[in-house]
């Protein structure tokens, strides 16, 4: 599945998608991170005697309620509680899981759905930042750029289909 799936990150001869970026790029590195989060290990060894092929409920419970509801000011504490488990149980499940913890999957969600916000309309960035739940344009910048490397506009910029 990852080599079919790296086929279609394959660009024609020739073609420099640095030099070019546009929708069929951006689609491209879209397609390029899900496979790569597919193949990140889902933990140290030291979690392994917690692992299992099922991923436990309250891990499931907890990140479709990030996912559903992204606005909301999370803390680690709230989740677990709302899930019935201690923050540091939920944490170590989390990341035995999914890889990293709870508050690390809450900022990545928020960054992608922000950089997809980016492209794909003309809203502020400051309104983008409070629709995935930073509500401080500064803070919202910063954390952008910590997952992306690129601040928002810059982002929206180069990957922008109308360039």
């Amino acid at each position: 599945m990852v080599e079919t799936g790296l086929a279609e990150t394959a660009g024609e001869p020739g073609s420099d998608p640095a030099l070019h970026p546009g929708p069929v790029y951006a689609v491209r590195v879209g397609i390029l991170l899900c496979l790569l989060g597919g193949v990140v290990p889902h933990g140290s060894t030291d979690a392994d005697s917690e692992r299992t092929d099922h991923v436990h409920p309250a891990v499931l419970a907890a990140a479709q309620l990030v996912e559903n509801d992204i606005q909301r000011a999370w803390n680690l504490d709230d989740l677990a509680s709302t899930v019935n488990l201690s923050p540091p149980y939920l944490t170590r499940m989390f990341t035995a899981h999914l890889g990293v913890p709870p508050m690390t999957y809450l900022g990545r969600l928020r960054a992608e759905r922000a950089a997809a916000l980016l492209i794909e309309t003309d809203m502020p960035v400051a309104a983008i930042g409070r629709l995935v739940g930073w509500h401080d344009p500064n803070y919202a910048s910063r954390r952008f750029r910590h997952f992306f490397a690129l601040s928002p506009a810059a982002y929206r910029t180069r990957f922008r289909p109308d360039g």
